[in-house]
């Protein structure tokens, strides 16, 4: 196991990307699936957000 303490936004592209993204969603990990730069860029503005 891997002890990751700071939340992680991970960008999938190809073929099975939509079940890479289901599976870290469902995961349970500290892990932020984004569909492309734009939407990771958003996550990570937001979840900085929360943060502060």
């Amino acid at each position: 196991e891997v002890g990751i303490e700071v939340p992680v936004v991970v960008r999938l592209e190809g073929t099975r990307a939509a079940e890479g993204r289901q599976l870290l969603d469902e995961s349970g990990l500290n892990l932020h699936s984004a569909s492309d730069l734009g939407d990771a860029a958003e996550k990570i503005v937001s979840i900085i957000g929360a943060n502060s």
